[in-house]
C-alpha cells in the first residue's frame, strides 16, 4: 500500500507544480542538497523539517521527497512547501515556510493562495489542512484571512532538531467554503462595461473634465478570521447598537444550500453590483458589502437572523439556533469575541452567549474567545447564586461554543448619559434602594471569596436592575477565575473606572485586595460618581464614603484585607443608629 501511495503522488505531483506572479513552485532537483542545508540554517526553518542531524544521504533523500515544493524567485530559493495526500480521500496537507529575508512580503499569501486553487479547482479536493506554530502571529492571520478555521491546538506535538516539543496549531479549509470566498474576490476585481457603454458615459462626463471609473468601490476585504455582555429587553447603550435597514434599496440574495431548503441567514449586496451565482453548500455562508455610511470597521458583513440584521467581520454559521426557537435581539457590538441573542421558545425567553464567530469589535482570535468561554461556563457553575443569573445549558457548535441563560428583566446599568438609560433611571431612586442594590453585589462577591475565586472585569455593564421587583443580577462573570491568580497581561480585561492599579502590571497578584477596590468603585458608581471620588457628589452617610474611599486606595495594604471584612464594616456603618 505504501508502495501504491508513493505511484500515486508522483502521477500528481510533477517537476513543475504551477508558476504564479512572483514564483514557480517546483520540485527540488537532488543535486541542490546543499542550497536546501543553507535554506534549513534559516531562522525557524528547521523545525518544519524534525529528522534531526542533516547527513548528506538525508538531505538527498529530503531534496528527492515528491511532496516536497521549492518556491523560487527567479533561481532564488526564498521558501518551501509540503504538499501531500491528507489520510482520507480527496484531502491534502500543507505545509509552509519562507525564508526570513522574503517574509512580510506576500510571498507566503501568494502560495498558499495558488495552492489552494490548485487543490479544489485541478484535484477536486474537499478538505485542505494546514500546520503552523501557535506563536507565528504572521502566518495564522493569513491562513484565517484566505477563510481557514482553526480546528485544532495539538500541545508538544511536533519535534525540533534541538530536542523539543513544541505545540501546532491546525487549520482547515473546505471547498464548498473555498468555492464562496472566490466568488467574494470576484467582486473585488474591475468590472468591463461594453464599449458602446463606455462611450455613452464618456459622452456624459465629458463636459466634467474627469475620467471615468468603471470598477466596483471595495467589497469585502477578506474572509477574515470565533454574547454580548449585556441581557437587557430595551434601551440600546453604547456598546449594544441595532441597525435597521429595512428603508434602504438593498438587493438580497440567497445562496442555496443545496438539498437544505433556504438559508437562515440570507446574504446582502450592495445596490448594482452583480448577483452571486447560486452555491451548493450546507450552512449559512455569506454576507458581503455593508452599505456606505452603515458600519464602523472596513471589512464587515452583514448576516441576518429570524429578520434581524448584525454585523460581522467574517461570514459565520448560524443554523445551529433555529431548533431553539426565534430570534428578537442581538447583540454583537461587543469587544469580547461574543455575541448575544434573544430568544424564544414558546412562551419563554432565554440569553444565548455565543464565541466563534469573529466580532466587529474584537481584535483576538476566535478560538481564544471559545476558550474563554468554555471557562466562564464553569465559572457560572461554580458560583451560583439568587444574585447570579442563572445557566441552563452549555454546548458546543459546529464553529464555536454556547451558553443558554435563563432571561432576566430589567436593565442594563451601563454608564449612559440618557436621562431614560438604566443608570440614569437608577440613580434616581431613593437612596436607601440603591443601598440595598449595593448590598446584593457585596452579597454575591462575599460568595465569590468563599468559592474562592476573584472578580475579574467586574463593571456596571455586568448588572441589570429590576425596577419592579427592587432586585439586582449580575449577568456578566465571564472572566472571574479561581484563586490565586497572576496578571499575565499587563493591562487586564475590564473598564478603567473599576480597575485596581495592580490590573495594569505586569506579574501582579490578584485577589481579595483586588475585589475589594472593584466593590469600592461601584459603591462610587451607585451612590455617588465613579469620575468624581469627591465627599460633595457622595449621596450617602459619611461613615459610608470614608469606608468606599478606603477600598480604593491606591495602596493595596491600605485596602480592606478581604470582602468579607469590607463588607461586615459597610452593613455596620449603613444600619448604624
Amino acid at each position: 500500500m505504501e508502495k501504491d501511495k508513493e505511484i500515486i503522488d508522483d502521477e500528481f505531483t510533477p517537476e513543475v507544480l504551477m508558476n504564479t506572479p512572483r514564483m514557480q513552485i517546483r520540485r527540488f532537483k537532488q543535486q541542490e542538497w546543499m542550497r536546501l542545508l543553507h535554506y534549513l540554517q534559516d531562522d525557524g526553518i528547521a523545525d518544519a523539517f524534525p529528522e534531526g542531524a542533516y547527513t548528506e544521504r538525508r538531505l538527498r533523500d529530503l531534496a528527492a521527497d515528491p511532496n516536497l515544493y521549492a518556491l523560487m524567485d527567479d533561481d532564488e530559493l526564498i521558501g518551501h512547501v509540503f504538499y501531500r495526500p491528507g489520510v482520507q480521500p480527496l484531502t491534502a496537507e500543507l505545509g509552509l515556510g519562507i525564508s526570513s529575508d522574503y517574509r512580510r512580503r506576500g510571498y507566503g499569501n501568494e502560495a498558499v493562495q495558488a495552492l489552494l486553487r490548485h487543490g479544489f479547482d485541478e484535484w477536486s479536493l474537499h478538505r485542505i489542512t494546514v500546520t503552523c506554530p501557535p506563536e507565528s502571529l504572521a502566518l495564522r492571520a493569513l491562513f484565517e484571512k484566505i477563510g481557514m478555521r482553526m480546528e485544532g491546538f495539538f500541545r508538544q506535538s511536533l519535534p525540533t532538531v534541538d530536542g523539543e516539543w513544541k505545540d501546532q496549531c491546525l487549520y482547515a479549509l473546505l471547498r464548498s467554503e473555498w468555492i464562496v470566498h472566490e466568488q467574494v474576490m470576484k467582486l473585488n476585481q474591475p468590472q468591463e462595461i461594453p464599449l458602446q457603454k463606455q462611450v455613452e458615459t464618456e459622452q456624459s462626463i465629458e463636459h466634467a473634465g474627469t475620467e471615468p471609473t468603471y470598477s466596483v468601490e471595495d467589497t469585502v476585504e477578506s474572509l477574515l478570521h470565533v454574547i454580548g455582555d449585556f441581557q437587557v429587553d430595551q434601551h440600546p447603550t453604547e456598546d449594544s447598537e441595532e441597525h435597521e435597514l429595512e428603508d434602504l434599496d438593498i438587493t438580497q440574495v440567497t445562496v442555496e444550500l443545496g438539498d437544505a431548503g433556504t438559508p437562515f441567514a440570507p446574504i446582502l449586496t450592495q445596490p448594482n453590483t452583480p448577483e452571486l451565482e447560486p452555491v451548493s453548500l450546507i450552512g449559512t455562508v455569506v454576507g458581503v458589502e455593508r452599505p456606505e455610511g452603515y458600519g464602523a470597521f472596513p471589512s464587515e458583513v452583514q448576516q441576518r437572523v429570524d429578520g434581524i440584521s448584525f454585523w460581522l467581520r467574517r461570514p459565520h454559521d448560524f443554523n445551529w439556533l433555529a431548533p431553539f426557537g426565534i430570534v428578537f435581539k442581538i447583540w454583537d457590538q461587543q469587544d469580547s469575541g461574543n455575541i448575544a441573542f434573544g430568544l424564544k421558545i414558546e412562551d419563554q425567553q432565554v440569553f444565548i452567549k455565543y464565541a466563534g464567530a469573529s466580532t466587529v469589535r474584537y481584535e483576538g482570535y476566535p478560538f481564544d474567545a471559545v476558550r474563554r468561554l468554555r471557562d466562564a461556563a464553569r465559572s457560572f457553575e461554580a458560583l451560583q447564586h439568587p444574585n447570579l443569573v442563572r445557566l441552563l445549558d452549555h454546548f458546543d457548535t459546529e464553529e464555536g461554543y454556547a451558553l443558554i441563560f435563563e432571561w432576566t428583566d430589567g436593565e442594563l446599568l451601563l454608564r449612559n448619559d440618557d436621562p431614560d438609560s438604566g443608570i440614569s433611571k437608577f440613580r434616581r431612586l431613593p437612596i436607601q434602594e440603591r443601598l440595598d442594590a449595593m448590598q446584593q453585589i457585596l452579597d454575591f462577591h462575599v460568595h465569590v471569596e468563599a468559592s474562592g475565586y476573584v472578580a475579574i472585569d467586574l463593571y456596571d455593564g455586568s448588572l441589570i436592575y429590576d425596577f419592579e421587583r427592587k432586585t439586582m443580577t449580575i449577568c456578566d462573570i465571564d472572566f472571574y477565575c479561581p484563586a490565586p491568580y497572576t496578571n499575565e497581561m499587563g493591562r487586564m480585561w475590564g473598564s478603567s473606572r473599576f480597575m485596581s492599579p495592580e490590573e495594569y502590571e505586569l506579574g501582579a497578584e490578584i485577589d481579595s485586595r483586588t475585589n475589594v477596590y472593584a466593590l469600592g468603585a461601584m459603591a462610587f458608581c451607585l451612590l455617588g460618581n465613579e469620575s468624581d471620588r469627591s465627599r460633595e457628589c457622595w449621596e450617602a452617610s459619611d461613615e459610608l464614603y470614608e469606608i468606599a474611599a478606603k477600598a480604593v486606595s491606591a495602596e493595596r495594604t491600605e485596602r480592606w484585607e478581604s470582602v468579607e471584612q469590607f463588607c461586615e464594616v459597610w452593613e455596620a456603618a449603613r444600619f448604624k443608629d
